[in-house]
């Protein structure tokens, strides 16, 4: 986690990853396509200004860095 946490930028709030929260992303575009290839349930640990930090629920080392919520539902 705190590998993780590293890996956010400055402003970025960080968020201990909660396993019971699973998150399902609706819209992959801007660059994130290319996860659509993996199973949709993810873990958040950042937020800033409307965006979130995900990795995937499967597979931890699977990190989107910035996406949209919007474009998430839980």
């Amino acid at each position: 986690m705190i590998q993780l946490h590293n890996n956010l930028p400055n402003g970025w709030t960080r968020v201990n990853p909660d396993t019971n929260t699973i998150i399902h992303i609706r819209t992959f575009d801007d660059g994130n396509e290319k996860y659509k290839r993996y199973e949709n349930e993810w873990i958040l640990f950042g937020k800033w200004k409307g965006k979130i930090a995900v990795f995937n629920a499967f597979d931890a080392n699977v990190i989107i860095n910035s996406i949209s919520e919007w474009k998430t539902t839980i």
